[in-house]
């Protein structure tokens, strides 16, 4: 396996038709199963605040309990904390795949009033396969994007994805874009498979590797920050599992 030249660079590459979690037919979304409404903090109240947003992205395992997540955007401090202390008791009856349970990465959308809060938006679920990660909010930091930074994250430990088995025997090539977040201390958090060719063990062979990634800490003028990245990985005939 080889992975295309690293990070940021081949987006433009013509790819073929790519499969993604939205084009599988036996493919079930996951769903509240117990849910928890974050409140509007009182304290904003006092200073004037009556109303705000919180976008964030969140880790399902395949029992429906999150994993993990990672604040986006957010007009106050106060509502992202009230969004992490609710989601701790959410649960969702979990993503199937041919029945099976699977993890999911999700984004939701708070709108906040201080007279309550309204969910506007749940979207994006994709099939992932990750590690389970301790959940928390580190610091009130949202996420960016790659112009955003000082430079490009550079990445210190790769794991290169090997071939399934079955089918390195077929003999068959694959193509796999993975979407993930680097956070401040340079380790991968929310990898997503969004899009493969031609079969997903493939998105599982990259998921498994690059979630063991480490890079340095991306910054913004100076400062650690969390950032949204994308990988391509390239599986070719030529080479073999190991």
């Amino acid at each position: 396996m080889k992975t295309l030249t690293l990070l940021f660079t081949l987006l433009a590459l013509s790819l073929p038709f790519i499969a993604t979690a939205a084009e599988l037919d036996n493919y079930e979304h996951a769903n509240f199963s117990k849910y928890e409404e974050p409140i509007f903090p009182p304290a904003l109240k006092f200073d004037g605040i009556t109303n705000g947003h919180v976008e964030l992205i969140i880790d399902i395992n395949e029992d429906g309990t999150v994993a993990d997540w990672i604040p986006l955007r957010s007009t106050h401090r106060l509502l992202t904390e009230s969004v992490g202390r609710s989601l701790q008791n959410w649960r969702f009856n979990p993503a199937k795949v041919d029945g099976e349970p699977v993890p999911v990465a999700q984004k939701i959308l708070f709108n906040f009033d201080h007279s309550g809060t309204v969910l506007i938006s749940g979207t994006g679920l994709d099939l992932h396969m990750r590690w389970i990660r301790e959940m928390g909010i580190q610091d009130d930091r949202l996420a960016f994007e790659l112009p955003d930074l000082d430079q490009l994250p550079e990445p210190t430990d790769i794991v290169r994805p090997l071939i399934p088995e079955a089918l390195a025997k077929q003999n068959k090539e694959g193509i796999v874009m993975v979407s993930f977040y680097i956070d401040t201390q340079g380790n991968v958090r929310i990898p997503v498979a969004i899009e493969w060719d031609p079969d997903i063990m493939y998105a599982r062979s990259a998921i498994h590797a690059i979630t063991q990634w480490k890079f340095k800490p991306p910054t913004r003028k100076g400062r650690p920050v969390v950032v949204k990245a994308i990988q391509p990985f390239h599986f070719k005939k030529s080479e073999k599992a190991e």
